[in-house]
């Protein structure tokens, strides 16, 4: 128990986690969701893929720990996918959510599966993208901030990880917007000491001063340099190192 007792909160997570997979089955109030691999991780939870028993139906299931920060986080991400998708998000070019539930202490959250993220889709052809590819996957992120901007949404975690190709082989270079656990109101935009990855972090967030929407448009123009260059456009190991570039 002492031992137990100076676990950090990510280890015990990551435990709680584990034996959550060997479970193999998630269960909500009216569906039942066999894990199949895992997609990918973070510090405050996983990505599994999953297929809905009783049908052929895969979802991609992000699971969270239920702690109180972790929690709050979830709730408000849950609170802006809700009204999302109450706007028909494949309309915009943002990915839909199914439902939310909580089992055995964790929080699910069950998306439509997509394909690869773009980042992936970068190395896997070797970096950069001529322009005739580059227009209809900027003009798709540009229709979901700009929808986004209509409801007052900032994403503020805009990068190549977090837009993901839809299916590449039927639906070529159709992308959508994912990941909205930074996501936030613009009356409740505040700088913290993390909104933005690095290399894709506006001037105001660097410098502290108020934000908008606009800064998911300077990370627009960001990943649009580096999908032509296929280099970072600001790349750097610091803030004063961006400043700087």
């Amino acid at each position: 128990m002492e031992e137990h007792s100076k676990m950090s909160e990510p280890e015990e997570q990551h435990n709680d986690l584990h034996k959550l997979e060997e479970q193999k089955v998630l269960y909500s109030e009216t569906n039942a969701y066999e894990m199949q691999e895992l997609l990918g991780s973070g510090t405050f939870g996983q990505v599994v893929k999953c297929v809905k028993k009783g049908t052929s139906e895969k979802v991609a299931i992000k699971m969270l720990k239920s702690r109180k920060y972790v929690a709050e986080v979830a709730q408000a991400e849950i609170n802006i996918l809700t009204q999302l998708n109450k706007q028909r998000p494949d309309e915009f070019n943002v990915i839909k959510a199914f439902e939310f539930f909580l089992y055995n202490n964790i929080i699910c959250l069950v998306f439509e599966m997509l394909d690869m993220s773009l980042f992936d889709y970068m190395v896997s052809i070797g970096g950069s993208f001529p322009v005739r590819m580059i227009r209809p996957i900027v003009a798709q992120v540009g229709i979901a901030l700009a929808k986004l901007k209509s409801l007052g949404i900032i994403h503020s975690d805009l990068k190549p990880d977090n837009i993901m190709l839809v299916d590449n082989i039927t639906h070529p270079l159709k992308v959508k917007v994912i990941d909205f656990g930074c996501a936030r109101h613009v009356s409740e935009a505040r700088c913290s000491s993390y909104i933005q990855a690095r290399c894709y972090r506006s001037p105001e967030i660097i410098l502290g001063y108020p934000f908008c929407e606009a800064i998911d448009m300077w990370s627009l123009g960001c990943i649009m340099a580096e999908l032509f260059t296929g280099c970072t456009l600001y790349p750097g190991a610091s803030e004063y190192d961006q400043v700087s570039a």
